[in-house]
């Protein structure tokens, strides 16, 4: 039925859909460019195919308000124009909250191997004493998470650090 959901990246496929029509790019280029507008001609447009628009386009805040002003204000029907304004409001996600929630998530990966890892020297120098240095700089090195987690659940079980698989 929908060639993708209907709220995914809504507002990327709604401006492109309104900006295909050239009497909507041609009121966006004035309001935007009000000096250049009269320059281009509209009756040459071509449409794009996506895979040409970046996948992130997404403005810094204090961009996106005029872009979403315009694309609704070129909106000649009412109702499609007040749709376009309330979905806008729901996605203003900006770049910077973006990379800082990408940012946070990678910071917490890092804090889990690196809590993982001291968590396995402990509790290896608990049950066997002092680890052996070629072992410690063998769990530093150690970037997936599963694996120390498999390695934190034999400690349990080994007799011997010999046993112990990393």
């Amino acid at each position: 039925m929908f060639d993708h959901p209907p709220l995914h990246d809504f507002p990327d496929r709604a401006f492109h859909q309104l900006l295909q029509n050239s009497a909507n790019l041609r009121n966006l280029l004035a309001d935007l460019l009000p000096d250049l507008v009269d320059r281009f001609d509209f009756a040459e447009l071509e449409v794009l195919p996506p895979t040409f628009i970046t996948a992130d386009w997404r403005r810094p805040g204090e961009e996106q308000e005029p872009l979403f002003e315009a694309a609704s204000e070129s909106q000649e029907n009412a109702a499609r124009r007040e749709e376009l304004r309330r979905m806008s409001q729901m996605v203003k996600q900006t770049w910077e909250q973006e990379m800082l929630e990408r940012g946070r998530a990678e910071g917490e990966a890092r804090g889990q191997l690196v809590s993982r890892r001291e968590d396995l020297r402990l509790l290896l120098e608990e049950r066997f004493g002092l680890l052996p240095e070629a072992l410690i700089q063998r769990i530093e090195a150690m970037d997936n998470g599963e694996r120390l987690r498999a390695a934190l659940r034999q400690v349990v079980h080994l007799q011997s650090l010999s046993e112990l698989e990393l």
